[in-house]
């Protein structure tokens, strides 16, 4: 991110913008180069992404309503509120397109802040902030999905559900891997070629994969561990940080905020994630808690929740993400969403 800024405001910035909106072609599709991240790695970040949730489901923090209620409660708040405050800022379009941004939490940035703290802090708090980034997860999931990603081509949105069945089918053949590639690969084209976000591939593929509990005296791990296993790294070390220095790039030159409508947006981004975050995470909880219909986790005080919920004002990954399918035509609001982005991180 840093480089990013740097280079996008140096005299270097005519190459790295040029070099991200030149247009590629592989296959029959064609896309520039930032499109091709967005649309194209980030499909594989967030079939990593859901595997992690698949996993925290079956064997994890979110197996059980006991265990879960209480961070279902706090990670809702913690969505809600901010949507709220940008909606409340941003009443009219086109800025309001924009109300999801602040929703959601960096889980690599804010476990990365939390883990600098080492010892000094209980385990279980690094699991409570982790329950809920992937909470915000499943929800900006589903938010990009139903209200950012319309078909504009019906017949291939069809073709993505046919596929899909098919892929349901192959979860009981042999040579799954390979197959579900394959089909994973064909989801993707049809649903890019249908108007709709080909990061949805990647959960439409985590969400049919085949996956159990893990077996500790198993010979050999499932298929989906194996992907997981073998993909994580990948995008903790490879897609995140390029999709980061694809879209960071901010030149603060073009940052208009003097208009309302910039203004507005910054404002609503802003506060959302620095305000909205830890207010909504902590009240929720509290109420949640005083109505007895959520419990407390043990070790976890309130002082603790509330450094969590300014933690989780750290939004980075998806909410550049949702900048962008956001204000596609109107880059304007999306540098001012950005940059709302870039000082709620900081202050947060």
């Amino acid at each position: 991110a840093v480089a990013a800024l740097v280079i996008a405001n140096s005299s270097w910035a005519s190459y790295y913008f040029d070099f991200l909106h030149h247009n590629l072609t592989i296959g029959a599709v064609t896309l520039d180069v930032q499109h091709w991240i967005n649309e194209g790695l980030m499909a594989i970040f967030f079939l990593v992404v859901v595997l992690e949730i698949k996993r925290e489901f079956i064997d994890g923090e979110l197996r059980s309503w006991k265990k879960a209620s209480f961070l279902v409660f706090c990670s809702l708040g913690g969505m809600i509120v901010p949507a709220l405050i940008f909606s409340a800022i941003n009443p009219y379009p086109p800025q309001n397109a924009g109300w999801a941004i602040p929703m959601s939490t960096d889980t690599a940035i804010a476990l990365g802040v939390i883990g600098l703290l080492g010892k000094a802090i209980p385990r279980s708090l690094t699991v409570f902030l982790l329950a809920i980034a992937i909470i915000d997860d499943i929800v900006s999931i589903v938010v990009i999905g139903l209200y950012y990603s319309r078909p504009t081509n019906m017949f291939f949105l069809f073709l993505a559900v046919a596929f899909t069945i098919l892929l349901v089918y192959l979860r009981t053949k042999k040579l799954r891997m390979l197959s579900f590639m394959i089909t994973c690969i064909a989801i993707w084209y049809c649903l890019l070629m249908a108007g709709v976000s080909g990061t949805i591939a990647g959960v439409v593929v985590a969400a049919t994969a085949p996956l159990t509990t893990r077996r500790s005296n198993a010979k050999q791990l499932q298929g989906s561990e194996v992907v997981e296993d073998m993909l994580l790294p990948v995008t903790a070390f490879i897609i995140v940080p390029i999709f980061v220095f694809a879209n960071a790039g901010l030149n603060f030159s073009e940052v208009v905020l003097a208009k309302g409508q910039g203004l507005s947006v910054f404002m609503g981004v802003a506060l959302g994630l620095f305000v909205g975050k830890p207010v909504g995470i902590f009240v929720s909880g509290w109420i949640a808690a005083k109505l007895r219909i959520a419990h407390k986790p043990r070790g976890i005080n309130w002082d603790h929740i509330l450094g969590i919920g300014l933690i989780s004002g750290i939004g980075f990954t998806i909410a550049t993400l949702i900048a962008d399918l956001s204000y596609k035509t109107m880059p304007e609001l999306q540098n001012a969403a950005i940059l709302g982005i870039f000082a709620a991180s900081v202050f947060s």
